[in-house]
């Protein structure tokens, strides 16, 4: 059976794929900070490592750092407050790092949107697969954000507990509701639709944050895979 050389695009899938699973990376830190290196492809930069397991941080942590401590993040907060102050001192990002000549690169911000891509489209499988979403309500009903541009947005989860940790950052008083996915497409869809609402399927503050149109979104939901982005 042949083998095929590990592009760095494989390796950055593979992170997206099990950091979007766990819901948490993993990064090493020193006395210095997080453990970084030089950057290969980008001159006079620093290279932040993380890592989608912590037996992969572990291996080389000893290689980087003196007394080293392995930090788990959760996603929503990697994306939220890590990457941004690593992207405002000017840092790239080396997902998976390894000694092998295969030493993936990404500014920040092209990070954090590969990540974001990644959550969205692995709460719509999720969802898919539980033939349910999970939205935020008050009394009034269901939770909406407003964009800068005046955009209504709908935000919507594949599991309760990423639901609730969102809520946790409102100032309102929310709860969790779970919504039967067919009542979700027949429903809720259609209100966005006739609204002119956009949908943010796993929805994670913070500029990056992911919206799509609610025909797309229930594209996706229904099987049709991942769609065009509007980024805010």
């Amino acid at each position: 059976m042949s083998t095929f050389p590990l592009t760095t695009d494989d390796v950055i899938q593979s992170f997206v794929r099990r950091g979007v699973e766990a819901r948490h990376v993993w990064l090493v830190s020193g006395a210095d900070g997080f453990a970084r290196v030089d950057a290969q492809r980008h001159t006079g930069k620093s290279v932040t490592l993380v890592w989608s397991e912590r037996a992969e941080a572990a291996k080389w942590a000893d290689v980087l750092v003196k007394k080293p401590r392995i930090d788990s993040i959760r996603m929503t907060d990697f994306l939220i407050d890590t990457l941004p102050s690593l992207d405002r001192l000017g840092h790239v990002i080396g997902p998976n790092w390894t000694d092998e000549p295969i030493e993936p690169e990404m500014t920040a911000s092209d990070f954090s949107l590969t990540l974001r891509q990644g959550m969205v489209d692995g709460s719509a499988s999720e969802a898919a697969k539980q033939h349910a979403v999970w939205l935020l309500s008050t009394a009034t009903g269901h939770v909406t954000l407003q964009r800068p541009n005046g955009t209504t947005i709908l935000p919507v989860w594949s599991s309760r507990g990423d639901t609730m940790h969102v809520a946790s950052s409102l100032m309102e008083e929310t709860r969790a509701v779970r919504v039967p996915l067919s009542e979700f497409i027949a429903r809720t869809v259609m209100q966005c639709v006739e609204q002119r609402w956009r949908i943010a399927p796993g929805y994670i503050s913070g500029g990056g944050a992911i919206d799509l149109a609610a025909w797309d979104v229930k594209a996706m939901l229904n099987g049709g895979g991942t769609t065009t982005l509007r980024v805010a």
